[in-house]
């Protein structure tokens, strides 16, 4: 997935269909994204693109303001086991 910024800010994404053929989806992540609906059945679905259902794990888009566009999340806090302290270090 990459930014456009020549393109006003569209997004093109580079996915693989069931046969494993390119599938290049390009979209303004601000008028063409929507949340999955209620009747969603998709495990592996966090957003829709003009009515297709997509899945990407959020710590994976580094832009804040798109990954809020894209899945509606804010910041993503480290968990607290993950954290490291200074008892890492000496490891």
């Amino acid at each position: 997935m990459e930014i456009l910024p020549n393109e006003g800010g569209k997004v093109r994404m580079i996915t693989r269909d069931i046969l494993a053929r390119r599938v290049e989806t390009l979209f303004d992540p601000e008028k063409d994204v929507s949340a999955p609906g209620d009747k969603n059945t998709r495990p592996f679905c966090n957003f829709m693109v003009n009515e297709k259902p997509f899945y990407i794990h959020p710590d994976l888009v580094k832009d804040e303001k798109v990954r809020v566009m894209l899945v509606g999340e804010g910041e993503v806090a480290m968990p607290e086991n993950q954290k490291k302290t200074d008892d890492d270090e000496f490891l």
